[in-house]
């Protein structure tokens, strides 16, 4: 929370960077129980405190004055957000207003916000649905030609693990009810579907063998090709589905670096790892080097804000390894299980293929459809001069059959 009102300090710096009063129209949608909106009120008040106008008598009236709007459809949510309206004086130019944000054209009529603040993000950047509540708020046209969305940008990316403990724990699965709410005694949803089902992790017994990859990106909000600018027509035909091949080569250090796949890459375990290879006394102590891949840990990089006045100032989080924010906790890795493991020898290299797929393109109001899943699959490829494939693995997950997303 602290590093999004530091986001909302920076854009709200470049909007209040001239004498006069400003005012800023602040839209925060999945408003839930409110730290979005308070963090955008304490960004107000520190951008006021510190770039306060010279007026007689050293009056300290506000540079910026804000309006917000607390968008939240979860009707408890919402009788929580108005409590807290009603009890906080520094609430007073909070407006509540129940509705999902991808149909706030009525309830919202009229306004324009300058800048859209959200926490849609999941632990693979999208698999939450962030693009398609993003594009469906700006079909709704509640957003000025210059407006500025936190976030701005992620990337979701992809990375090869070895885990003896995630690929049983996935397996352990298939012993729950494919159904929550029938309790314990419900169906149990079956070894298929277990293994077809992304699951958010906290790894510990388990190695990441290769640096991680990306997959695709998703920006907001979207512009006009022609005058670059935000308006309702850009995301009226958006195409949300993604299809990335990603080629993991050879790692002589098996990832090392990356150690568990969740926190900071480490270059000096790399290192060490890499020269402990070359320390054999024969071409048979180095042979019998080859990895089992379990799945996948899926993970994400993403600007929260980059300013346009300096392309150097921008404000990220991410859980890659690779850029990974320390001492953030709020998200944790996505397991893509393989219902069955591959073997992986020495320099052979991994083909992987992702998808990210929708049922119904074109849907209502240029949106998706009913739904939204992932499909993956992997290739062993051999090393050498011609490349051969070594082994296979079923496409995992098609059309959504063990786990999607409702929109």
């Amino acid at each position: 929370m602290l590093m999004y009102q530091h986001r909302n300090n920076n854009q709200e710096t470049n909007l209040a960077s001239n004498d006069s009063m400003y005012r800023i129209e602040i839209l925060v949608v999945g408003a839930g129980r409110g730290p979005l909106v308070q963090a955008c009120l304490d960004a107000v008040c520190n951008v006021n405190e510190a770039n306060r106008p010279k007026y007689e008598g050293g009056s300290r009236t506000p540079m910026v004055v804000c309006n917000v709007i607390a968008l939240e459809k979860n009707p408890s949510a919402v009788v929580y957000l108005n409590s807290r309206k009603g009890a906080d004086p520094l609430w007073k130019c909070v407006d509540v207003v129940e509705c999902d944000m991808r149909y706030a054209q009525s309830a919202l009529k009229g306004f324009e916000a300058d800048l859209v603040v959200s926490e849609l993000l999941g632990s693979f950047g999208d698999n939450e649905l962030s693009p398609e509540c993003l594009d469906g708020l700006q079909r709704c046209g509640l957003m000025k030609k210059n407006c500025v969305s936190i976030p701005q940008r992620y990337v979701s990316f992809l990375a090869p693990v070895s885990s003896m403990r995630l690929h049983a724990e996935a397996q352990a699965q298939a012993y729950s009810p494919s159904n929550a709410s029938e309790g314990p005694a419900g169906k149990p949803c079956g070894a298929l579907q277990a293994m077809e089902t992304p699951y958010v992790v906290r790894t510990h017994a388990a190695s990441q063998t290769h640096l991680e990859l990306s997959c695709w990106d998703f920006s907001h909000p979207l512009t006009d090709r022609v005058s670059n600018v935000c308006t309702q027509e850009a995301a009226s035909s958006v195409n949300n589905e993604r299809h990335k091949e990603l080629l993991f080569v050879n790692d002589t250090a098996h990832g090392a670096g990356s150690g568990s796949g969740y926190g900071m890459y480490d270059s000096s375990v790399t290192a060490i790892a890499a020269s402990s290879r070359n320390d054999g006394t024969s071409a048979s102590d180095k042979s019998n080097t080859g990895i089992t891949i379990h799945g996948f840990l899926g993970t994400f990089h993403c600007v929260l804000y980059q300013s346009t006045s300096n392309n150097e100032a921008s404000s990220i989080i991410s859980t890659a390894p690779s850029s990974f924010s320390v001492g953030m906790f709020s998200w944790f890795p996505l397991f893509f299980p393989l219902r069955e493991p591959l073997y992986l020898p020495n320099a052979a290299s991994l083909k992987v293929n992702m998808w990210r797929k929708t049922d119904a393109l074109g849907g209502p109001n240029g949106g998706g459809g009913g739904k939204v899943w992932y499909e993956w699959c992997a290739e062993v490829l051999s090393s050498g001069p011609t490349t051969e494939t070594l082994n296979v693995s079923p496409v995992h997950n098609p059309s959504g059959r063990s786990s999607f997303v409702r929109l």
